[in-house]
């Protein structure tokens, strides 16, 4: 995550605390977080996964095995391209590191490199917006999620037990 975002929060939260005297409170809240986190550490090291997905792409052999089903489903999406295929990556990425998208590599590279690519952004946006807000509408995106488990779950497994490979 970029170092400004983490200092624009900061001062969001200490001026909130400021305005409403909740100083101590916060610190004593903080100490607490810190205080159990050091005590029993989470199980999932989600910096390591996103150290190990940068500049990663879901491969295009699984990304065909795992679209083709989807395909064939009543009013398919039509376009399984490499867009595709790089924004669902960014999907997966965001799941797999419980992340927000806009910190992944693939998002930053193709948002702050000339020139931009605003189909991908688009699509990408999109995407993520149906993730999110998961409506009846956000099938699409469900369905892509389910068709790429099995992967997520291979490579989760293989990122937490260090044998990374990707494939």
């Amino acid at each position: 995550m970029p170092p400004s975002w983490a200092r624009y929060a900061n001062v969001l939260v200490r001026r909130w605390s400021t305005q409403n005297g909740a100083e101590a409170e916060l610190a004593a809240t903080m100490q607490a977080v810190i205080d159990r986190l050091n005590d029993a550490p989470p199980d999932i090291d989600y910096r390591r996964r996103r150290v190990a997905l940068h500049g990663w792409l879901i491969p295009e052999h699984i990304w065909t095995a795992a679209t083709e089903p989807l395909r064939n489903l009543p009013r398919p999406a039509t376009d399984f391209g490499p867009c595709k295929r790089h924004a669902a990556s960014l999907l997966l990425w965001t799941v797999i590191t419980n992340g927000d998208y806009q910190a992944a590599h693939l998002y930053r590279h193709r948002r702050w490199t000339a020139p931009q690519d605003h189909q991908f952004l688009r699509l990408a946006q999109r995407l993520m917006c149906e993730f999110t807000n998961l409506t009846r509408h956000s099938r699409h995106v469900m369905n892509l999620l389910d068709a790429l488990t099995p992967y997520r779950i291979r490579l989760e497994r293989s990122i937490d037990t260090k044998t990374t490979t990707r494939q």
